[in-house]
């Protein structure tokens, strides 16, 4: 797996990922394109293709696993991969935890939640309403930290 971290500008590029976002847009010079916007666990890369006629482009759509070749190039200085074939992914040529950003607190609640809906007398929906506060709080919170907040008086 070509992780998108380790993308660099010349790179050529085939390999699955999963396509976050597509839409058509149009260039200054009026033509449509493609803009994609593909992820692994590593990241997203912005992705173009210019030839909307290309083998596979029209097959695949947002939350798709998708096989892509191209080449990276620097755009704005800004990191883009210039997609010339694609095609969706069969499932047994990916690895779904190459595209999941995993967090062990995530995985401590889903252990807490197996076990406390295994045991007797369990109320499951309120545990699973719990662990999914606690992860949902957990989640805010990294934002709140990623964006510089310290207020979590309004949070």
């Amino acid at each position: 797996m070509h992780f998108i971290e380790k993308f660099k500008d010349g790179d050529r590029i085939s390999d699955i990922y999963l396509c976050k976002q597509k839409s058509i847009a149009v260039a200054k010079t009026g033509k449509e394109y493609g803009n994609v916007i593909l992820a692994d666990k590593t990241g997203t890369v912005d992705s173009k293709i210019w030839d909307l006629n290309s083998g596979g482009i029209g097959e695949f759509e947002p939350g798709d696993y998708v096989y892509v070749s191209g080449q990276i190039t620097v755009y704005n200085g800004n990191i883009q991969l210039k997609i010339e074939r694609a095609r969706v992914a069969d499932e047994s040529e990916y690895v779904i935890s190459d595209y999941i950003q995993c967090f062990s607190v995530k995985i401590r609640c889903i252990s807490h939640l197996h076990n406390d809906v295994g045991s007797k007398g369990s109320n499951t929906h309120s545990q699973v309403s719990r662990y999914h506060r606690l992860i949902s709080g957990y989640h805010d919170h990294r934002h709140r930290l990623a964006d510089g907040s310290t207020d979590t008086k309004n949070h």
